[in-house]
């Protein structure tokens, strides 16, 4: 470990990026089947949030001939994720030497809310690769245009990364204090290329917003599940997202470590070296970095951290906007404090141990949520209508599976009954998932109660075992017997195990 050279911090970047290329996950999110579905079908390419996503990796898709543009969108994920810690690695190599550089490396790489979506085909890999790409050139002082532009791209790609740009602005400024007016000018105008995308993406295509405004900030003004208020259960989520940035916490775990008793070892060895890390850097004598240009750059990653957390705390503790944290959070310790090595070593094997075996592992071998279990068995039943509790991810699922079928799905979060009682008036079988015991997680802990169904008599068709749960399929009938609401009240028991 003494000799540790560059090539040993590249060739750490090399085997993540491996690792995440070889393991991804097969739990992907509704949103991911969307955008496969998307970037296939060459439909609905430009969403305002992150405008320029789905159109990026079609262009890509189209000129390679992808076709199987789920398993391609991952890859690309995972490639850019390893070019994320190639630009950690370049701007701290000035700073840090070889050993402390690698064991950061892979303290980042297996940070549970970065793994997880370098694995998937979700949407915020890319901007943090272009983020990254404008601290990089800002940092190497490069002309504040470029800078400018790189960072507006990561905008184009997701709106979170505002808050990087600005606070890269903020550091441009205050390195150029005798010409900041005109850097704050030229840094402006590279900029303009955000609302010129939106006014032309706006104005050629079809949408549904009434004004460009409104266009940019689409989900908030037309999804009902989006919001951005302070509300007393951001207080509770926050700090859970917060943790599962670094380490992954969730209700498969117990189940996990009882079906395969190793995982304890694994869990136990992760608890050890995350107790010692935190002590020894508690009583570890840290020396701050003298370097006045340094500690601006770390300041300007500070101010990016806070207002990224900030935003995710409004937004009711989304974990999906808290990602680039630990980045934000590595550019302002390594580059403001010098630490000894004992303690980030202990960290990072934490770190490593338990996202590798309690958080990649099985999230590539296993099937985690019923959803899958669902979708298969749609499949064999389509004649039925079905009202169900993750109705985007079944439905985009079973759409990329099967680009034709007519299947009548609906959510149950926001139950009609007259549509319910039609279907039950005609004959339809109406089927549900409402009674799948949940496995606790950060969905759970809010739950969904569909009071609605309460006038409704909720029986068990069939049960379908799924790698840590079992998937309950309910026919829904009508019964004036459960009118009092008992049996609403019970719709939704939560299990930690099988």
């Amino acid at each position: 470990m003494k000799n540790i050279s560059h090539f040993t911090c590249l060739g750490t970047i090399f085997c993540i990026g491996l690792l995440y290329l070889l393991l991804p996950s097969v739990n992907h999110s509704g949103d991911t089947y969307e955008y496969a579905l998307a970037i296939r079908d060459g439909a609905d390419l430009f969403a305002p949030h992150h405008l320029l996503y789905n159109v990026f990796y079609f262009l890509l898709a189209q000129t390679f001939h992808i076709t199987d543009t789920l398993r391609f969108i991952c890859c690309m994920n995972a490639l850019f994720a390893a070019g994320c810690l190639l630009f950690i690695n370049a701007l701290l190599s000035s700073v840090v030497e070889n050993k402390t550089r690698m064991l950061v490396l892979i303290s980042l790489g297996f940070c549970f809310g970065f793994m997880r979506y370098a694995t998937t085909g979700e949407t915020y890999i890319l901007p943090l690769f272009f983020s990254l790409w404008a601290s990089y050139l800002a940092f190497k002082r490069k002309n504040s245009c470029f800078t400018a532009l790189i960072a507006s791209l990561a905008c184009l790609f997701h709106q979170i990364h505002f808050f990087w740009w600005l606070g890269l602005l903020f550091f441009v400024l205050m390195i150029h204090e005798g010409k900041r007016w005109k850097v704050f000018v030229w840094y402006g105008i590279s900029s303009c290329i955000v609302p010129l995308a939106y006014l032309l993406v706006f104005y050629l295509t079809k949408n549904d917003s009434s004004s460009v405004f409104e266009f940019i900030v689409h989900d908030y003004v037309h999804n009902d599940d989006v919001e951005f208020a302070l509300q007393t259960k951001a207080l509770f989520l926050t700090p859970v997202s917060f943790v599962r940035t670094f380490y992954q916490v969730h209700g498969y775990i117990l189940p996990l470590m009882r079906k395969y008793p190793v995982f304890i070892f694994f869990a136990l060895l992760s608890g050890v070296c995350g107790i010692m890390g935190c002590r020894q850097l508690l009583r570890c004598r840290k020396t701050l970095n003298g370097n006045r240009f340094e500690r601006r750059f770390a300041q300007a990653h500070l101010f990016i951290f806070v207002l990224q957390l900030l935003f995710a705390f409004i937004s009711d503790g989304n974990a999906e906007f808290m990602v680039m944290l630990p980045f934000a959070l590595v550019l302002f310790i390594f580059f403001r404090y010098r630490f000894q090595q004992l303690s980030l070593a202990a960290l990072t094997i934490s770190l490593f141990v338990w996202n590798l075996f309690l958080g990649m592992l099985p999230f590539h071998f296993f099937e985690l949520t019923p959803a899958p279990a669902m979708v298969r068995y749609i499949e064999n039943h389509p004649e039925n209508v079905y009202y169900l509790k993750d109705r985007q991810t079944v439905a985009t699922h079973l759409h990329y599976r099967m680009p034709d079928n007519k299947t009548q799905l609906y959510s149950i979060k926001h139950g009609n009954t007259k549509q319910l009682d039609l279907f039950l008036q005609q004959g339809y079988g109406v089927m549900s998932d409402v009674s799948t015991p949940t496995l606790m997680s950060r969905a759970a802990l809010l739950p969904v109660n569909p009071e609605w169904l309460s006038g409704y008599n909720i029986q068990k068709q069939d049960s379908i075992p799924f790698d840590f749960g079992v998937l309950i399929v309910s026919r829904i009938s009508s019964n004036s017997l459960s009118k009092n609401g008992s049996q609403g009240r019970e719709l939704f028991p939560v299990i930690f195990a099988r």
